[in-house]
């Protein structure tokens, strides 16, 4: 069975794939509270996407996400079936099939982008969020902005702040910093989560990295009991152009919180060191009220 599993990991290759509307036009549908409502151009993108299997052996188009003005989708490649197949190969058959260069763009037809297995559900996830991803910033526009150097009174400033999200929440009398060690005794750790479940109760807005157990245990309460909103400490600098995940973008869009990273944007996104964590709990512990 191990042997198995193995031979599954190498004759198997996943892709993420990205095609955008000839000028971002919205040919294929209009975004709903429910999701896309499809026009028919959408509707054939929907066809020919779950076509491409009968016209290319050993390759399944899976997990898809028709939007207005662009399209995302699975690709996988059996190697051992598909032969010399290229996943370009099938893009371009694709497109074809759905009006060709009247439809889509031609100053990049497609993106393709490899993945390994381990990120499958993730991948598997933005698809299928793609459309609430998008009403949130349809509906919060003011929401998702970057910014840079922010300053106030309750910030150290010693540090570059950058915020993504609702920047007003700095502004609140009522910051509370939580750290809570996974180093502790766990009774230790149990009390601290009580308790800073009980302050978001009473109207406090925890800041926090929300890294260790004890940390996600109270977020997953204050998001459970609806309590409001947070402040995301990041221990990594938030680029330039910022794109969300959609974990991030319902904690910006639908919960109304705000991430905030005292580090520049040359610190590289998603790289947690521990010398940065420590950084970030050093100077986040100096958060108070405004």
């Amino acid at each position: 069975m191990q042997g198995a599993h193995r031979k599954v990991g190498r004759r198997l290759r996943f892709f993420f794939a990205t095609m955008v509307a000839r000028e971002r036009f919205p040919l294929f549908g209009a975004l709903r509270e429910t999701g896309v409502a499809l026009a028919p151009a959408g509707e054939r993108v929907v066809a020919a996407w779950i076509g491409l299997r009968a016209h290319f052996p050993g390759i399944t188009a899976s997990t898809f996400c028709v939007m207005p003005d662009h399209f995302h989708g699975l690709l996988i490649l059996d190697l051992d079936q598909c032969g010399d197949t290229r996943a370009s190969e099938v893009l371009r058959h694709f497109q074809e099939e759905t009006g060709g260069d009247e439809v889509w763009s031609d100053e990049r037809p497609y993106v393709i982008t490899p993945f390994e297995s381990a990120a499958l559900a993730n991948v598997r996830r933005y698809i299928k969020n793609n459309p609430k991803r998008a009403l949130w910033k349809r509906m919060h526009s003011d929401r998702f902005v970057r910014f840079v150097g922010i300053k106030r009174a309750n910030l150290p400033a010693e540090a570059t702040w950058t915020a993504f999200g609702n920047v007003l929440l700095l502004a609140s009398p009522f910051l509370k910093f939580m750290k809570i060690s996974g180093m502790i005794p766990r009774d230790e750790q149990n009390r601290l989560v009580d308790s800073f479940i009980e302050a978001a109760h009473n109207g406090w807005v925890l800041a926090s990295g929300f890294i260790s157990p004890g940390e996600r245990a109270v977020l997953e309460a204050v998001r459970a009991r609806r309590l409001g909103p947070h402040v995301r400490l990041l221990p990594y600098g938030i680029p330039a152009k910022f794109d969300p995940s959609v974990e991030l973008s319902r904690e910006i869009g639908e919960e109304d919180s705000v991430l905030l990273s005292p580090f520049p944007e040359t610190v590289p996104w998603g790289k947690t060191t521990r010398p940065n964590c420590v950084e970030m709990n050093r100077l986040g512990a100096r958060i108070g009220p405004a």
